[in-house]
């Protein structure tokens, strides 16, 4: 009974991450084309590099995603092909007309059916957390080139005041755009990451109290919980984790400027200057629906709730 609900529960959410990109694409296309042109002003070779890197580094991360999710479909298939007929069950309930558990051609050939429709689930799911990570890295790495470029500004002797005011309002706008990036990926990964932080927790609880329910000898049953478990406690810690990168990051542009040769400037450029001090004083904390915040701290709290109810089942 377990084993359907947790697996339920995972398509649940992947449907209602289908159709939160579904429903915001227009935010996605948005997005895409505000980062085309943060991209477009990125000359220096040492931050091409950098983005190169931040990209093959989402490809990356993609693979890693892959792996356990699919060595899940396999593990959850050899649990259950080389079960006991009395014991046999898919990872749906059907209703047949005929004893499906006891007919071995039957069963192996609706297992088959179900082992295919999971795995293009679990692509589907991988896609789906991936996109919005590396999302979420790509922003990091606009802001870590924004703050490069706040602190040089004021640097070169040989430009006029006139191009040191240009090039500080062109990082103000800069960083106006990283702005709208953040609130874009709020509307669009609001609702998918809603849904998997408010799952996450139970199916944890629930799959940490079967752990205590099976028996050693049973290796299949016991790797599959196993490598599930581990699969939803990435599921929400990467994009918190990549989340508070981002918070960080944004905590320090303001630092950047300061650092900055904004001393020797004219009235004008501190008047400026000032007023993006202000502005960006107050760093990118990404939100999930304004519930959550998107930060390593909900991850925790989503640990504490999963114990929580973990030992309210194991007292019961």
């Amino acid at each position: 009974m377990v084993d359907r609900s947790v697996i339920t529960s995972s398509v649940v959410v992947v449907v209602v991450k289908a159709i939160a990109l579904f429903t915001t694409r227009k935010g996605l296309n948005e997005f895409l084309e505000i980062i085309k042109s943060l991209d477009s002003e990125i000359h220096d070779e040492s931050h091409i590099f950098q983005m190169n890197k931040t990209i093959k580094i989402g490809h990356r991360l993609y693979i890693s995603y892959l792996y356990p999710y699919i060595s899940t479909c396999v593990l959850l298939v050899f649990q259950t092909i080389y079960s006991k007929p009395e014991t046999r069950m898919w990872s749906s309930t059907y209703a047949y007309p005929f004893k499906w558990a006891q007919r071995t051609n039957v069963y192996v050939g609706g297992l088959f059916l179900q082992g295919i429709a999971n795995t293009c689930i679990v692509l589907f799911a991988v896609a789906a957390d991936t996109y919005g990570v590396v999302m979420l890295q790509i922003l990091s790495t606009h802001i870590d080139i924004l703050q490069d470029r706040l602190k040089c500004l004021g640097q070169a002797k040989e430009l006029s005041s006139d191009e040191h005011f240009n090039q500080l309002i062109s990082g103000c706008k800069t960083y106006e755009n990283i702005l709208r990036c953040s609130k874009l990926l709020e509307s669009t990964l609001g609702s998918a990451l809603f849904a998997q932080f408010c799952v996450s927790g139970v199916v944890l609880c629930t799959s940490a109290y079967q752990l205590t329910m099976i028996a050693p000898e049973n290796f299949s049953k016991l790797s599959f919980v196993i490598v599930y478990f581990m699969c939803m406690m990435t599921e929400i810690f990467v994009p918190c984790f990549f989340g508070s990168v981002a918070l960080e990051k944004s905590r320090l542009i303001g630092w950047k400027i300061y650092e900055s040769n904004w001393m020797k400037q004219d009235k004008r450029y501190k008047q400026a200057f000032s007023i993006f001090i202000q502005r960006s004083s107050f760093p990118i904390h990404l939100t999930v629906n304004k519930i959550f915040f998107l930060d390593l701290s909900t991850f925790l709290k989503i640990l504490k709730t999963a114990y929580s109810l973990f030992a309210l089942l194991k007292n019961v």
